[in-house]
């Protein structure tokens, strides 16, 4: 039996010559993986392009349930074309960042169609949006860290430094290391303030960024067990210098 569902692909492996494993969100169905077949064939409806790191696609897949690692696409259509994405070097490169931290973060196979909305809407915004503000992956880390459960608790005005292991805002620097120092610690409660439309007028350094946008990878390490190093932000930090 077919379902048509509509899906956010997070990864893609070639297999052999002529075969794609890819893991793709879906809305209505949660994490899945998938194994494409015959890309490369002329005759075939499933050419590689759509499984390009979050495409947005419907697709029909086999909706029986077996034992097999891998659901079977049978058809599939590009949803909502990324062609600002495709066509801007920074763009690409934040992206390329959050297409990974998703891949690393969703292991879920149950539905969850709010933080399916919120992908979307950031991935059409990142593909809208006339100026990449250069914190954007910071906002995107800050926001998609509620869905995760790890939303830090912005606890006062008073407290100086962002602990890490608890996600609160304290007064004092505790015995651990795992902590913000008070720069990037205001620099978080700025972000937790802010919107889409009023990050473009932060302007903070090049150091300040860097050391945010490390601390959050940092905060999620902490707290998501199978959270690896993440690769992709080493060359987003350098595209998105100011």
């Amino acid at each position: 039996m077919l379902q048509k569902t509509e899906g956010i692909v997070l990864h893609s492996l070639k297999y052999g010559d002529n075969g794609l494993i890819v893991k793709i969100f879906t809305r209505e169905f949660g994490l899945k993986s998938f194994m494409v077949k015959g890309f490369r064939s002329r005759k075939s409806s499933l050419k590689a392009s759509l499984f390009i790191p979050l495409t947005i696609i419907t697709m029909d897949i086999d909706g029986r349930k077996t034992a097999a690692a891998f659901n079977s696409i049978k058809e599939a259509q590009c949803l909502s074309p990324m062609h600002q994405i495709q066509s801007n070097f920074s763009k690409q490169a934040t992206a390329l960042f959050i297409a990974e931290v998703l891949y690393k973060t969703i292991a879920d196979e149950a539905a969850h169609e709010d933080l399916y909305e919120f992908i979307e809407s950031t991935l059409k915004y990142l593909n809208d949006t006339p100026s990449l503000p250069s914190l954007f992956p910071h906002f995107f880390l800050v926001r998609y860290s509620r869905y995760l459960g790890l939303y830090p608790n912005e606890n006062g005005d008073s407290e100086l430094y962002f602990d890490m292991r608890d996600g609160v805002f304290t007064s004092t620097r505790n015995l651990h290391s795992d902590f913000f120092m008070e720069a990037e610690s205001n620099a978080l409660k700025t972000l937790l303030n802010s919107d889409a439309t009023q990050i473009g007028e932060l302007k903070w350094s090049n150091a300040l960024r860097a050391e945010l946008l490390q601390g959050l990878l940092n905060y999620y390490r902490i707290h998501l067990l199978n959270f690896r190093e993440i690769r992709s932000h080493v060359v987003l930090s350098e595209v998105l210098r100011g």
